[in-house]
């Protein structure tokens, strides 16, 4: 099965259990529907049960990973707007449901550390107020600070963290994307 769409059904599970809408007004009915399919799709494919649950640790299996897709989520509650600092997205992960926290092993007490790279030990460097629109191309999100050994981890909007050197992590860096607009919002 393909990683495009076992990330979609992740994030289609998600919206269904955080009640998000990835959509405009009436989009979670659709996002439930599609849900409910690809739960059939991958039941019938042999990835029900146990792997259900696989796709929550490889979703949320590092600080990078967990990261990326906690901002993601953020963006699905705010109007495809990812947060303005650091201070929000750690106020709405601490307001997440303490049985969501739990299911994808985060300690509410401990959030402070998923904002810092497993590997090189030092805070992620993250693009603040990103506007994700779909159809995009996946939005590098989240980037370790030093990496290790010239290679660095950067986290995207697609539910994946690609390694990159030195010099593919400066053009992800200085990508061009959208920031909210000043005007209306997120609109």
């Amino acid at each position: 099965m393909g990683r495009g769409v076992i990330a979609l059904f992740h994030y289609c599970k998600l919206t269904w259990e955080l009640k998000l809408s990835v959509f405009d007004k009436g989009g979670c009915v659709v996002a439930r529907w599609f849900l409910a399919i690809s739960i059939l799709t991958l039941t019938i494919a042999g990835c029900g049960g146990d792997n259900v649950d696989a796709l929550y640790s490889e979703a949320y299996g590092s600080n990078i990973k967990a990261l990326s897709n906690l901002y993601c989520i953020y963006q699905g509650r705010h109007r495809q707007v990812g947060p303005r600092d650091e201070g929000a997205l750690k106020k709405f992960i601490a307001e997440l449901p303490a049985d969501y926290l739990k299911k994808i092993d985060i300690d509410p007490a401990k959030i402070d550390g998923l904002f810092s790279s497993d590997r090189d030990g030092k805070p992620f460097n993250v693009r603040w107020g990103l506007r994700f629109a779909i159809p995009q191309d996946p939005l590098p999100i989240v980037f370790e600070s030093e990496g290790v050994d010239g290679v660095y981890q950067v986290g995207f909007s697609s539910f994946i963290v690609k390694e990159v050197g030195q010099q593919e992590y400066d053009d992800l860096w200085s990508k061009k994307v959208k920031k909210k607009s000043n005007a209306r919002g997120a609109r």
